[in-house]
């Protein structure tokens, strides 16, 4: 009889603990943001409301902390892939963006989407701080 071995749950609170630190640091300065563009008495577009800057936020910072901890534990050159995957994502993530300023450029002009791409930004700069320090990245031994 061989016992099988259920995969290791030890990392799980460490990368609960990146993706809500990343979270709840990235959601602030987001909040900062959607805020100051009626601030500044721009045009406020429905993506720049609080709740869902912060429901978009939890969610980048809780899938980036499992795709970080992915290629932690399965990559041979963490360090190297990661180098390269974290800015062809925030490359992606700014897809939208550019969509939705095409969109709407006539409406409201570049301010509001141009907001968003900060967030996005912020949001990946934040989480990557964050994930270096909690979930440190180290290369297996060849």
């Amino acid at each position: 009889m061989t016992a099988t071995t259920a995969p290791s749950t030890a990392a799980t609170p460490r990368v609960l603990l990146a993706a809500g630190t990343a979270a709840v640091l990235a959601s602030a300065v987001n909040v900062g943001i959607a805020l100051a563009v009626p601030a500044l008495g721009l045009p406020v577009l429905p993506q720049l409301m609080p709740a869902g800057v912060v429901a978009f936020t939890v969610v980048a910072a809780v899938v980036g902390a499992i795709g970080w901890q992915l290629v932690r534990r399965r990559s041979a050159d963490p360090r190297r892939l990661l180098t390269r995957l974290v800015p062809i994502v925030l490359a992606v993530s700014f897809v939208p963006d550019v969509a939705l300023g095409v969109a709407t450029a006539t409406g409201t002009g570049p301010a509001p989407v141009l907001a968003l791409a900060l967030m996005h930004l912020t949001t990946i700069v934040v989480a990557v701080a964050v994930y270096a320090r909690v979930l440190p990245v180290r290369n297996r031994a060849a």
